[in-house]
């Protein structure tokens, strides 16, 4: 082999060892990322049931001020609903983007 192979193979050796490392770098914050996603959707889940709870007991006073604050926790419910959708959609959205229009 001649010297100019060597360094051309040595050059491209060097590139794939780089290319492997920040593959492997941003597959695990990918995996992080989505492991926190997960756990936040889980206690998000639990503070949705609670409002939920909340929401359903009968009130026996008939103040403004209670009544803003049980609307307050339904709008707060409605958007837990709502971020938990787009998070859960994300790679839905993706993979539609990705697929090739039919004409």
């Amino acid at each position: 082999m001649s010297v100019m192979a060597i360094a051309i193979i040595s050059v491209l050796i060097i590139f794939l060892i780089i290319s492997a490392f920040y593959i492997v770098r941003f597959g695990t914050i990918i995996i992080q990322v989505q492991d926190a996603i997960e756990e936040s959707l889980d206690l998000l889940d639990e503070r949705y049931a609670s409002m939920q709870r909340i929401i359903e007991t009968p009130l026996f006073h008939d103040s403004p001020e209670i009544r803003k604050v049980l609307n307050d926790i339904r709008m707060t419910r409605d958007s837990i609903i709502t971020i938990a959708d787009s998070l859960t959609n994300v790679g839905d959205q993706i993979e539609i983007e990705d697929e090739p229009e039919e004409e």
